[in-house]
This record gives structure tokens, C-alpha cells and sequence, in this order.
């Protein structure tokens, strides 16, 4: 199952990163389960995640902890894809203070056809 991992080391204050942009999974070649889990080392940092046309999650809290994320517990977004669309993940940073740690996980489980 492919996986995009990505951590954010530098979430600017009061700025807006797109941390998927440009994975080779960002369009899915194939249908699938997409499993999301977005974790902060701060507060303050706010997410909207799409799935093709669905929205996901619109500025909601990511999850704040030390830690990488953990299947399935920090897997809060699940939606199935089409062939052809785009994930897309913003993370805005919203307590005017840069966080130095934003690890964002895609799980991509490939659907029959």
C-alpha cells in the first residue's frame, strides 16, 4: 500500500503549506481507500483536507502530540477515491507562532476494479 509521509519542519506564523503537493500519489492512479492522519508537536495549526471533490475536514484542530502518528488511532479522515482525483491537504498555522513539527501521513489502499 503506498504511503505518503510528510513532515513539515518549518509551519511559518500565520501561514498557510500544502505538504502532498507534488507526491507522486497526490492523483491517484487508481481507485482507492485514502486513510489521513495529520499530527503537531503544538496547538495552533488547522487543517482542510479534500478527497477529489469531498471535503473532509474544513480548518479543524489536527491532533497534538510528541509523537508520529499511530494506525488507527490518529487515522481521523477516511474517504474512497477516484481514479484520476486529487488529495489535497492545507495546513494553516493560526496562533501566530511557528511550529516546528507537522507530520502528515496519506495511506493509500488500492480498491478493485
Amino acid at each position: 500500500m503506498p504511503t505518503m509521509r510528510v513532515t513539515s519542519l518549518n509551519v511559518p506564523a500565520n501561514s498557510t503549506v500544502f505538504p502532498i503537493q507534488g507526491q507522486q500519489y497526490q492523483f491517484l492512479k487508481f481507485p482507492a481507500r485514502i486513510q489521513v492522519a495529520i499530527v503537531a508537536n503544538a496547538a495552533g495549526i488547522l487543517a482542510t483536507v479534500y478527497s477529489g471533490s469531498d471535503l473532509l475536514q474544513q480548518r479543524g484542530a489536527v491532533t497534538v502530540k510528541a509523537t508520529s502518528p499511530v494506525y488507527p488511532d490518529d487515522f481521523l479522515l477516511d474517504d474512497v477515491a477516484l481514479a484520476g482525483e486529487q488529495i489535497s491537504i492545507e495546513l494553516t498555522e493560526t496562533a501566530g507562532v511557528a511550529t516546528t513539527d507537522v507530520e502528515t501521513v496519506v495511506q493509500v489502499t488500492p480498491l478493485q476494479q
